[in-house]
């Protein structure tokens, strides 16, 4: 099994496929500097660059859970976190992983670390866990939510914010001591969180969020597109968030951002996160499980069962009048994949 990462070198104008040696989908990356990359796999699997992208290497974590968000605070050190409370960390730029002991089953989704002693984890049942020690101890921190928050990010190491499920937003101004629920203006899951500077920030998921005062209060905006578990500013008003679709902002600091495809011709199209509900011959109908949008995979695959969260990659037709994805790849996942852990 392989799997696809997107790579672009003009600005984010178009955009190259490469495929992975992995044995599971890509979920999500990092990059320590301009040439040093690492992505987590749903296999338990590390992918890593050194040029850039240009080319990877798969990295034998020991660890079979698979595997969410991913940290890393130089060239060497880094952390990734995953289901059944899995935190493993490298001091050698991924040559060697070492399994970290948190004290939970939960599955951990969101990571941050300011250097390489301060950080914090999040996932399921409203978790989130501090560290000062690089990750050889955890302790819980009391969030008032039970939630899953697939988001955590701090400014500095007072400042900082957790997201998730139900649109939840949570703030600390002492390190996590004390968390204060936000009123984020949605309903919908949301937990990849990026600031351009001290003032503007987003929050992105099924829905975008974003703030012009630091992250005390939020406003909607409307970006037309379901899961995204990635998002980068440049500054102020130029954005990309990745999911679903590829979307890009020039407006992104303003009420009225407008947010734009920028998906090279030819990409296949990447349906995110969703469910079985029905099954036939040859035919799958998968649902978004918050918006029930539904979408119908034409293919062979014969795996995916009612019930089962899958990931699928392939190019759209129209048959009948109905939209159908001519299925190329069919992932299966557990309930929690990306940024969302289980409710």
């Amino acid at each position: 099994m392989g799997c696809m990462v997107m790579r672009t070198e003009d600005a984010w104008q178009t955009w190259t496929r490469q495929v992975l040696p992995a044995k599971g989908q890509l979920i999500q990356t990092c990059f320590a500097d301009e040439k040093h990359g690492w992505a987590t796999c749903m296999s338990g699997e590390v992918a890593a660059t050194k040029d850039g992208g240009k080319t990877w290497q798969m990295q034998d974590t020991g660890n079979k859970a698979m595997l969410y968000g991913l940290k890393f605070v130089d060239t060497n050190t880094g952390w990734a976190v995953g289901q059944e409370g899995t935190v493993i960390k490298t001091t050698d730029g991924g040559a060697t992983w070492t399994k970290l002991s948190t004290g939970t089953m939960d599955p951990l989704v969101g990571i941050c670390f300011l250097n390489k002693n301060t950080g914090w984890i999040s996932g399921a049942n409203g978790r989130v866990m501090k560290t000062t020690d690089g990750g050889k101890t955890w302790k819980r921190q009391a969030t008032g939510v039970t939630v899953g928050l697939g988001g955590v990010y701090f400014r500095d190491e007072n400042t900082g914010w957790a997201a998730g499920n139900s649109g939840t937003v949570l703030m600390t101004t002492d390190g996590g001591d004390t968390w204060v629920k936000q009123d984020s203006g949605t309903k919908t899951p949301i937990g990849v969180i990026c600031f351009a500077n001290d003032k503007e920030g987003w929050i992105a998921g099924n829905a975008m969020v974003h703030t012009s005062d630091g992250g005390h209060t939020w406003t909607v905006q409307d970006f037309g597109s379901l899961g995204m578990w990635a998002m980068y500013f440049s500054d102020a008003n130029n954005g990309w968030t990745f999911g679903g679709d590829i979307l890009r902002t020039t407006t992104g600091g303003h009420p009225g951002a407008v947010w734009a495809k920028s998906q090279a011709d030819g990409t296949p199209a990447n349906f995110g996160h969703l469910v079985v509900t029905k099954k036939s011959d040859g035919f799958l109908l998968a649902e978004h499980p918050d918006s029930r949008v539904g979408i119908h995979i034409k293919t062979s695959d014969t795996k995916p069962n009612v019930g089962d969260f899958i990931y699928i990659h392939g190019k759209v037709a129209t048959e009948n009048g109905e939209k159908i994805i001519d299925a190329d790849s069919i992932d299966i996942m557990c309930a929690g994949w990306g940024i969302l852990p289980p409710r």
